[in-house]
């Protein structure tokens, strides 16, 4: 990848890949969803408190906050792509770092690949950004068999 280009190729080396997409997840024990909200100007597509029962089925109750953001982004987009377009909702840096104080933040992309070897980058300034933003970035990986269900772990 050269010095100046802002997104790398998503190289294709085993196989295609069949779809991605990207979460921004904020939680903490202190999270109020609701008021995380209004601060940052953003609606999330989930949230849930501390106290929430977890579904009508699990009686069991959350043990903190989440605030989540998914990508808008087509499928078949690069996860660079995914990351920009949650990147571009946020507030600007200061009122942001102010609203996640305390909790962790992570921005998750997930890729579902036709084989067990695909590879992929992404670049110094998007990397920075989340740097600069306290984001964590994470990866899941998923190949699929030839009936488009996910492989055993085992």
């Amino acid at each position: 990848m050269d010095a100046g280009s802002t997104q790398a190729p998503l190289r294709r080396l085993g196989g295609p890949v069949l779809s991605s997409n990207a979460t921004l997840r904020v939680q903490g024990a202190n999270l109020k969803p609701a008021e995380f909200t209004a601060l940052v100007g953003v609606e999330p597509s989930h949230a849930h408190a501390r106290g929430d029962v977890v579904s009508p089925r699990v009686k069991r109750m959350r043990k903190e906050g989440m605030w989540m953001l998914d990508s808008q982004a087509l499928p078949a987009a690069h996860p660079e792509e995914h990351i920009a377009d949650l990147l571009g909702r946020l507030p600007e840096r200061e009122l942001w770092l102010r609203a996640v104080q305390g909790s962790r933040v992570d921005l998750v992309c997930a890729l579902t690949v036709a084989s067990d070897h695909e590879a992929f980058s992404v670049s110094p300034q998007t990397l920075g950004r989340l740097g600069e933003l306290g984001i964590e970035l994470g990866f899941e990986i998923w190949p699929v068999s030839n009936e488009s269900e996910p492989e055993s772990m085992t």
